[in-house]
């Protein structure tokens, strides 16, 4: 499997590309501010084809260059219906636009059980709100990797004092991931990785 991250932004915020070695197709998960350059440059020097970017959730600091790799590489964006609105519009979701980022059109809508095929790589979908109502984890289970957003991160869990956060959700959405298995490798947000095992004492 293909697979990088990339850090940026005044928030730290991860996104990561990852992609089938055998076809080269690649997807986008996030796409934080100040990575455009970076993304840009991993896609062109390992000869990539992006074909899919797709948001764990679209608050500011998880959108903020995906316009400009829309431009110029065309994946399709892929977000839960719930999130949509804030992505074409961001601060819809009623956070203060701290940083400037532009709105971008949604081509899909995806939802719970939906898996989505980049190259011979597939990932699964999870609805798992409380951060924001329309968060989603994307898992790979043939890699053993689930990318949470800003659901759960090393030691902690996302906020739920924002506009559309919800704390009974987000706790119900941690049940649901922390089901997979202890050896499931996170993913997140934010910080570094960490396993569901390393992170289940903290849900218990």
């Amino acid at each position: 499997m293909i697979f990088k991250m990339f850090t940026g932004g005044p928030l730290h915020t991860n996104c990561y590309i990852v992609g089938d070695e055998k076809t080269r197709v690649c997807c986008l998960i996030d796409c934080a501010h100040g990575t455009f350059e970076e993304i840009s440059q991993f896609i062109q020097e390992e000869c990539l084809k992006l074909e899919m970017a797709i948001l764990t959730h679209t608050h500011l600091d998880h959108i903020g260059d995906l316009k400009q790799v829309k431009e110029a590489f065309g994946p399709k964006i892929l977000v839960h219906e719930n999130d949509r609105k804030n992505l074409s519009l961001p601060g819809s979701d009623g956070i203060p636009v701290f940083i400037a980022t532009d709105g971008v059109e949604a081509d899909r809508l995806i939802h719970e059980g939906d898996r989505l095929h980049v190259g011979l790589l597939e990932i699964g979908v999870f609805e798992t709100p409380g951060h924001s109502p329309g968060s989603v984890s994307l898992w790979i289970p043939a890699e053993k990797i689930i990318f949470t957003g800003d659901l759960i991160f090393r030691r902690g869990r996302g906020r739920t004092d924002l506009p559309g956060s919800c704390e009974e959700d987000l706790f119900r959405s941690i049940d649901k991931i922390v089901g997979l298995g202890d050896e499931q490798v996170i993913y997140s947000g934010h910080g570094k990785k960490t396993t569901i095992g390393e992170e289940r004492s903290l849900y218990a």
